[in-house]
């Protein structure tokens, strides 16, 4: 018989989760031209193993939501594998497939920006590093010239190249945090446990590019250092909705910043730690985020920042008990629960 009082591993414990959107170039092609992004992703692939480093000796569970295109060996793969139906791209600037067919001879030596297979096999073998999905081609859901039908086929296309590497992916992070209801039940229905939902407050609101406006980024910035929107920790367990992936929300994303304004970033630095105290001692999920390209410029320095918040979570961990959990872990965990509820309400 399943016992009616059945409680998640980690209930009445906070949980810490970290989730990275790992794009490289993909994630700014549109706006950004490859070679103005290549001093910014050599940094990025050193940075990555020390990221790595850093989460083995802490012992941190992260989900790396990976852009498809970077699994790919080359050129070719890449667009083997592409989606059977695609957008033409939000902003009119570029269209990821056009890229690679004017370069179809590259690889992970040549384009480095495009193309990062050992990094993924690297990450993946790290314990208790999940390898997500960020769609295959950084498809952002809200923009023009998206549509349902060709969103659920690069979903598949992302899904394909995935299992040549041997990957089922769990969780999906939505490109710019741009979703809707039918994105998620898409999702849902190619087998994704797991979606990263945004914070709370208006200002996380999914949004094109185009309707985030000056004021919008503004008080996302100031919130960055200060509580304008509270802690924006999240109650546990999750709400798990009939056939919709899990929303694990957002709690702040770790915004990079120059050693040069060393004092102010400590602002930001502080903020997160005092928020995940808080989740800490009240049994709540902090979810922090960011790109692992955020750590290719001043290296050493974003690392530094990083240190302080993982060792601040070994502390938590020690004193109260708080759980390194990644999107992939919380999804098992709350699905379970979900089961085992409705076994004991049939008995």
């Amino acid at each position: 018989m399943i016992d009616a009082n059945y409680r998640m591993p980690y209930a009445g414990k906070g949980v810490f989760t970290i989730s990275l959107d790992f794009e490289l170039h993909w994630g700014v092609f549109d706006h950004t031209p490859v070679n103005k992004f290549s001093e910014r992703a050599k940094a990025t692939r050193l940075a990555i193993p020390e990221i790595l480093l850093r989460f083995e000796k802490h012992k941190i569970h992260a989900t790396w939501a990976t852009v498809g295109l970077l699994m790919a060996d080359n050129s070719a793969i890449a667009l083997k594998n592409s989606p059977s139906i695609n957008r033409s791209y939000q902003s009119g600037t570029g269209n990821p497939y056009d890229l690679l067919r004017s370069s179809p001879e590259l690889d992970e030596a040549s384009a480095p920006e495009w193309f990062a297979p050992s990094l993924v096999e690297k990450v993946a073998s790290v314990h208790g590093q999940e390898i997500g999905s960020h769609t295959y081609a950084h498809y952002c859901m809200l923009e023009s010239g998206t549509d349902t039908k060709s969103f659920e086929a690069d979903l598949k296309a992302a899904r394909s190249i995935a299992k040549t590497r041997g990957l089922n992916l769990k969780s999906l992070v939505f490109p710019r945090n741009q979703y809707n209801d039918e994105s998620a039940a898409i999702a849902w229905k190619l087998g994704f446990e797991a979606v990263r939902g945004n914070p709370e407050g208006w200002i996380y609101d999914p949004m094109a590019d185009k309707d985030i406006h000056v004021g919008v980024k503004l008080l996302r910035l100031l919130d960055d250092y200060l509580p304008v929107f509270g802690h924006n920790t999240h109650e546990l367990p999750l709400s798990v909705i009939k056939d919709q992936p899990l929303n694990i929300p957002a709690s702040k994303f770790l915004r990079p910043s120059p050693r040069a304004l060393k004092a102010f970033s400590q602002f930001s630095v502080r903020r997160i730690k005092e928020s995940m105290t808080f989740a800490a001692q009240h049994g709540r999920m902090y979810h922090l985020w960011w790109h692992p390209h955020n750590f290719g410029h001043d290296t050493k320095f974003q690392l530094e920042k990083l240190d302080q918040i993982l060792t601040h979570y070994n502390f938590l961990n020690q004193t109260y008990d708080m759980q390194s959990l990644n999107m992939g872990d919380l999804a098992t965990e709350s699905l379970k629960t979900q089961h085992e509820r409705v076994l004991a309400e049939a008995v």
